[in-house]
């Protein structure tokens, strides 16, 4: 057997606890900037109504491992500007029909930057995305300390 192997074995689980660090930060980073763009609409948006005209669908594998369709609902919208824009909506839907209006925020600038104007529409997503990351980061860097304390103590 290689001299390298038992090194490679010892130093793997802090590899493997950097990596999945550093991609706990990434999402808290992503987190937070969608946190700056929903109170940037908060701030300088403006409110329209929309109207659901259908759903785009996306196979995703979600808890328990099932792959499976799950449908974003379409908005349309028209801005201050009269212009139609389509937006699509970053939560699925499972109860909301064609036809069914709700009141946006959209961003003048790019108006297909917009959120439904709801607490869940405008907080959910980001607050999620830095909630898991937060607890991965924090349960990650316990690991990370728990093996270099092991290793210094000379512990496999």
């Amino acid at each position: 057997m290689s001299a390298a192997v038992p090194f490679l074995m010892s130093v793997a689980p802090l590899l493997i606890s950097f990596v999945v660090v550093i991609g706990a930060l990434g999402g808290l980073v992503k987190g937070l900037r969608r946190r700056t763009e929903t109170m940037r609409l908060l701030r300088d948006g403006k409110k329209a109504t929309a109207e659901m005209i259908g759903t785009a669908s996306r196979w995703e594998t979600r808890a328990g491992g099932d792959w499976r369709p799950y449908d974003y609902p379409l908005y349309q919208f028209t801005t201050d500007a009269g212009q139609a824009t389509t937006y699509e909506s970053p939560t699925p839907t499972y109860d909301a029909k064609p036809g069914s209006k709700v009141v946006i925020l959209y961003d003048p600038a790019e108006p297909s930057r917009a959120r439904v104007h709801t607490w869940a529409g405008l907080h959910l997503v980001w607050l999620g995305i830095v909630t898991i990351s937060g607890a991965i980061l924090l349960l990650a860097s316990y690991a990370l300390c728990a093996l270099a304390w092991a290793m210094m103590r000379g512990s496999p």
